[in-house]
């Protein structure tokens, strides 16, 4: 049973939005009622107006691993970061899914902290949600792999969205960043997808282009802008977050002083989860925060019974209540700067 509160989000945004369309319109017209419903419910948890009895959103782990080395990633800091399995059992995958779906279960992400396209079964993943009713299914991706095979893959997978990491719209710049990667190949598969997508006659997946906003990028961010209005259907501007509690404040945008948000409650723990190819269940997204406050692990206990163990409870009424301070990690979070 879902339980209702009647007091509204004041957390800070972190994310910009350009939208060439509207996205959860077209989703809904694409998908029908039950999307709606979805999209209902999750805005509903991230206003802290009903608790769900369950995530309405999974971020899995597939893979830990990444091709690149952006210099504001996790990924960068190999040497501080814990190190795990490098895949997710798909077993793993599917038993969560398998409970999900019993909760209304909607939507899953499937890239957190890795990048999607090194996974060789990624296809097999997006099928099994397909298979079992998941409304909205997305990868995040550097695009670094996205050659015409995948390209053509996964345009005909049910992907509902593709978001593409780029931070530049010179090669210059995107060089200083993205480490390890190539701007024309780049910039070549994404701009691809998109013509193919079109070719196609296709609606889905819905595309993005993310800009993390650094004193290194922050000069392209209007040419960024402009030049991908009319070629994706939305782009993400995003503030820079440090990737680890004492990770300072790497990078800030020129002028900018970044203070600490008196009114800050992360929405995070009341709509999502993610789980760890090790099975580890976190209560949000920023993995250099929450690989300190596990829930536990859903190869262990099911996700259910983490969801509604008192620690959770307590995590979002603490947030709820705008007393976020009182979690030594949440008080460090990198979110609750303006």
């Amino acid at each position: 049973m879902e339980k209702k509160f009647s007091r509204q989000d004041s957390s800070k945004q972190t994310e910009q939005f350009s939208y060439r369309v509207n996205v959860n319109d077209i989703l809904s017209e694409e998908l029908g009622e039950d999307f709606r419903r979805y999209r209902e419910r999750f805005e509903a948890a991230a206003a802290f107006a009903v608790e769900p009895e369950y995530p309405i959103h999974i971020d899995f782990e597939t893979i830990f691993g990444c091709n690149l080395r952006c210099i504001m990633c996790t990924h960068a800091h190999k040497d501080r970061y814990p190190q795990r399995q490098r895949l997710m059992d798909i077993n793993l995958f599917k038993g969560v899914i398998e409970e999900g779906v019993q909760y209304g279960l909607s939507s899953i992400g499937l890239d957190q902290e890795g990048e999607p396209l090194l996974v060789g079964n990624l296809l097999d993943y997006i099928a099994y949600e397909k298979q079992k009713g998941i409304l909205d299914i997305m990868i995040n991706t550097n695009a670094t792999l996205l050659d015409r095979e995948k390209t053509e893959a996964l345009l005909h997978s049910g992907l509902t969205r593709i978001h593409f990491s780029l931070d530049a719209i010179t090669e210059a710049t995107y060089d200083k960043i993205r480490i390890g990667s190539n701007f024309s190949r780049v910039m070549e598969n994404i701009l691809y997808f998109c013509k193919r997508k079109q070719e196609l006659g296709k609606v889905l997946p819905i595309t993005r282009v993310s800009f993390v906003k650094m004193k290194e990028n922050e000069h392209e961010m209007d040419d960024f802008t402009a030049f991908w209005t009319e070629r994706v259907d939305a782009i993400a501007i995003q503030e820079y977050n440090r990737a680890f509690p004492d990770a300072g404040e790497l990078n800030p945008a020129p002028g900018e002083k970044r203070i600490k948000n008196p009114d800050f409650r992360c929405t995070q723990p009341w709509f999502r989860v993610v789980v760890l190819t090790d099975g580890r269940v976190l209560p949000c997204c920023l993995l250099g925060y929450s690989l300190q406050m596990a829930m536990g692990n859903a190869g262990e206990e099911s996700v259910y019974q983490l969801w509604n163990a008192k620690k959770m409870k307590a995590l979002r009424r603490m947030h709820r209540e705008g007393e976020y301070f009182r979690n030594k990690i949440c008080k460090q979070c990198a979110l609750n700067f303006l």
